[in-house]
Formats: structure tokens, sequence, C-alpha cells
């Protein structure tokens, strides 16, 4: 290299080395704001969680859901799925059929994972078709005491 190109070699890599730099910068600070952007998401679901009610079968009146019928009655009311009822058709003493109709979907979910995780029951049959306007449902379950 003669003494004129030595400079602009070292201007040149200088460049190179702060556009690296800035490449760099850029992505870990996109990916922090991703990172922030998903805890404010994870932070929004634990406060909607916290709303959602939980109790257990022993936290209940046993005579209050002393038929499964009820408690499903009792139990839909909670998550606001009571006027989405068509059809509860009780199986013996530890089986329940029920249809809902025009149901909000999260909720049902919501709710279906309750009762087959806190209230002591077993989901023995799920279908799920879409409704009439966006994020509801027409469903059919069965419902089972696991005792």
């Amino acid at each position: 290299m003669n003494a004129l190109s030595r400079p602009w070699a070292i201007r040149l890599a200088l460049v190179g080395l702060v556009l690296l730099f800035l490449i760099v910068w850029y992505r870990l600070e996109a990916s922090v704001d991703g990172l922030r952007d998903e805890v404010k998401n994870r932070q929004g679901e634990l406060a909607w969680m916290e709303q959602v009610p939980a109790f257990s079968p022993t936290d209940t009146n046993k005579a209050e859901f002393s038929s499964l019928a009820g408690h499903i009655e009792e139990t839909t009311r909670q998550f606001g799925l009571a006027d989405f009822i068509r059809r509860i058709e009780p199986e013996g003493d530890t089986r329940v059929s029920l249809r809902l109709e025009g149901a909000p979907f999260g909720p049902l979910l919501d709710w279906v994972h309750a009762v087959t995780s806190r209230h002591g029951l077993m989901l023995d049959r799920l279908a799920v078709m879409e409704g009439d306007t966006k994020g509801t449902v027409q469903a059919d379950l069965s419902l089972e005491r696991r005792d």
C-alpha cells in the first residue's frame, strides 16, 4: 500500500465497523422491544386470569351442587355462558350433555378448563363449530364426574 491509500483504507475500515455496530445495535434494540411487548401482553393476560373466578369443589356448598346439571348451570353463569345454553341433558348421576349456541369461544375454553381442572369433571366429548358471528361457536359437550 502506498502512503495515500493507507489513510483511506483505515477510514473505510472504521466506517465498516461503525456500520456493523449500528446493524447489531438495531437488531438488539428490535429484539428488546419485542420482548417488552411480550411482557406487556403476558401482564395483560395475567390481569385477566386473576379476574376469572377460581374455586374448587371443596369450596362450594355440596347441597348447591347436588346435581351435575345444577353444577354446570352455576359454573356457566360464573363465566357468562348461561344465556348460550340451549340444552342440558343429565345422563344418570355422573354424566351430562349440553349444547351451547352463539357462545363466545374464549370464555367457553376458559370454562371447560376450569370445570376439568378445578371442579372434578372430565371432558368426554367436545364438538365445536363456527358460530354465526365472529368469535362465537356452537358447541356440543359431554362432561363426566371423575369420582
